[in-house]
């Protein structure tokens, strides 16, 4: 085998392209289950084809490497390879993000997830990536300052995201960001948020703010709006 590997390989070396000599050299790193030249491999043939064949070429390498080579950190460095390539490669950076969850990395998630919500083509895929953030900064990295801007930012993106909405207002009510709260839930409003989801909001806003005599007016107008939305609210006419 060493001997065919070795034509193989002072084939490709006078002629790069030739996918011939690269296939018959892919198959005996295969047969021969040496993961860590086949890797080596795919990465070099990926270097002289166009994007939109180095690309998926890269993420098979990288695949590769995460399931046979686990600890040698290839399989992220082939990652942000394709990235490169790709910047909104959906499949480097779901990948990325579950490298570094698998190692409790929550900064370099925090990062990942940021490059995601960026890269995203749809508003609901930037909301669900914000949320994802929102929850990574509040329950891991203990900044509820930031996860209520993730959370804001989901719920404006996609307002029927009724999660994001929740633990945005949350977020604000604990970090004592009244005016906050009210805009998060008249934004909703006029975005068309389903109507008995958004009352019930709007009373545990006039709920919390029952006792802040500063914020009186804001509790009085968001026990208005909950009852305008539906009259049938639980503690709306309170």
């Amino acid at each position: 085998m060493d001997d065919q590997v070795r034509v193989h390989l002072e084939t490709l070396e006078a002629a790069p392209g030739d996918l011939q000599a690269f296939r018959a050299l892919e198959g005996l790193y295969r047969q021969g289950r040496r993961f860590e030249e086949l890797v080596a491999h795919l990465e070099a043939r990926a270097r002289v084809l166009p994007l939109a064949e180095a690309a998926p070429l890269l993420a098979q390498a990288a695949e590769l490497a995460r399931q046979e080579l686990p600890t040698s950190g290839r399989a992220e460095e082939l990652y942000r390879s394709l990235l490169a390539l790709d910047p909104a490669s959906e499949v480097a950076l779901a990948a990325l993000a579950t490298l570094a969850e698998e190692r409790e990395d929550w900064a370099a998630l925090a990062l990942v997830l940021e490059r995601s919500g960026q890269a995203a083509r749809q508003p609901e895929e930037a909301a669900r990536a914000a949320l994802r953030l929102g929850r990574l900064f509040e329950e891991k990295l203990g900044r509820r300052d930031r996860a209520a801007l993730h959370y804001g930012r989901a719920a404006r993106l996609a307002p029927g995201l009724t999660e994001a909405r929740d633990r945005a207002l949350a977020a604000c009510l604990a970090l004592r960001r009244f005016g906050q709260a009210k805009k998060l839930l008249d934004a909703a409003r006029e975005a068309g948020a389903e109507r008995t989801a958004l009352a019930a909001a709007y009373v545990r806003l006039g709920a919390a703010l029952a006792g802040e005599a500063l914020f009186h007016d804001v509790a009085m107008d968001a026990l208005i709006e909950a009852q305008a939305l539906d009259r049938a609210a639980p503690g709306a006419a309170e």
